[in-house]
């Protein structure tokens, strides 16, 4: 037999939702069970935040386990949310720094160290390949102080 404990009971509606056969109302901010519906099930036990459901089983009372509830998608997703609101202005400048910094220093060492480049050989012979390349990488050298 299920009951609830008067005292403990907070009204929140909780069981009402989880039943499956509808035995569960609230009276007056209070849940009632209704045993002759009642297919002793037990899910309200478990969906019950304030253990105000209990199990009686052959005239001995069985204590519900407090169980905490797990984590719904929507918490899960808030909470990864409000990490990545922490990490965004930290990731935004190191991406910043990486993009203007970084990145333009490594692409003016790994064009030197490709050397000189014969835009004729490429292409077999005439053309096809504009000097804009060429030009930047004489630029950047002369910038270096080689010419």
């Amino acid at each position: 037999m299920i009951y609830v404990d008067d005292e403990r009971c907070t009204g929140c509606g909780t069981c009402v939702d989880v039943c499956p056969v509808g035995a569960i109302q609230l009276v007056d901010g209070v849940a009632r069970i209704d045993q002759e519906e009642c297919v002793e099930c037990e899910i309200c036990l478990s969906a019950c935040p304030e253990t105000a459901i209990l199990s009686v089983s052959d005239g001995v009372l069985v204590e519900q386990e407090t169980i905490t509830p797990a984590k719904t998608s929507s918490q899960a997703l808030a909470e990864k949310t409000s990490r990545a609101i922490k990490v965004a202005p930290w990731l935004g400048a190191a991406l910043a720094f990486v993009g203007r910094e970084v990145l333009p220093r490594l692409a003016t060492h790994f064009l030197n160290s490709l050397g000189p480049v014969d835009n004729q050989s490429i292409t077999g012979g005439g053309g096809g390949i504009s000097t804009k390349s060429s030009n930047r990488r004489r630029r950047l050298r002369r910038r270096q102080g080689r010419h």
